[in-house]
């Protein structure tokens, strides 16, 4: 008899300890999809790092954590890959009239995601770049670069057009930034 009742009250702590669980997964998956704006990517990686945090707190702290956590599943969402074509491209960077009906603002986004399709670099590189990455040698441009991400240096040869691009915002100017080749970008600018 005892051990029905202590079999009875150990069942019904592990299904308490699961639905307390499976609620805080519920909310704390809606508080940032709901709250806080976020999309699946953002969610699962915050999930992963839950599961991390669980699993280390009863590895390295010895405390018992349950297996509930095992169970979170972090949501996954597939992100199309979009190639530009090389005539998209082509489009962007010959076609004066499309390039006359922008305005500035959109001109100069233009220009630093063509520059930027060019030379390959990350935003976080392209928005970094200065005068001083800039090389001349024998009427030849190249762009020298340091990549933050991967620590690494490269020489790229710039095509005419390039070189056009970095002209003409240079010209435009940025009050107070201006060794820097292209005016900052905001992610905005390319949304919308």
């Amino acid at each position: 008899m005892l051990v029905r009742v202590f079999n009875s009250y150990l069942l019904n702590q592990f299904l308490k300890q699961k639905k307390h669980w499976q609620q805080f997964y519920l909310k704390f998956t809606d508080y940032l999809y709901d709250d806080c704006g976020n999309f699946d990517n953002y969610v699962g990686a915050m999930i992963k790092l839950l599961k991390s945090f669980c699993h280390w707190v009863e590895t390295e702290k010895g405390i018992n954590m349950g297996a509930y956590y095992k169970s979170f599943h972090p949501p996954k969402e597939d992100i199309p890959i979009i190639v530009l074509q090389p005539e998209q491209l082509n489009f962007l960077i010959n076609n004066k009239q499309f390039d006359a009906k922008l305005p500035a603002y959109l001109r100069n986004t233009k220009d630093f995601f063509v520059f930027g399709c060019t030379v390959g670099l990350r935003v976080s590189d392209m928005k970094a770049l200065k005068k001083s990455n800039l090389e001349i040698a024998d009427s030849t441009w190249y762009l020298k670069v340091h990549s933050k991400k991967t620590n690494t240096f490269t020489k790229i040869k710039l095509p005419q057009y390039a070189i056009d691009l970095i002209v003409r915002n240079r010209s435009r100017g940025s009050s107070g930034r201006s060794s820097v080749l292209f005016p900052a970008k905001s992610l905005v600018n390319f949304l919308g």
